[in-house]
């Protein structure tokens, strides 16, 4: 598997993070993590992709919830 599906599915396994407000998205070596979430569940995020032993470069660009 690639590396966006082997972050893919450290992050669906991780508790308090959803698929469906991450996306992530590699670009020349470097992971870029996308989405609008909370604190908590970037935080969690980034930590779930950093168990994927692909992962070279990790770039998280997340912003806030938008209401």
């Amino acid at each position: 598997a690639g590396i966006t599906a082997a972050v893919i599915e450290e992050i669906i396994h991780e508790e308090g993070v959803s698929q469906l407000h991450v996306q992530v998205y590699p670009d020349l070596g470097v992971t870029y993590l996308l989405g609008s979430v909370f604190d908590e569940e970037a935080q969690a995020a980034i930590q779930a992709a950093k168990r994927s032993t692909k992962l070279k470069k990790l770039e998280p660009l997340f912003q806030g919830p938008v209401y």
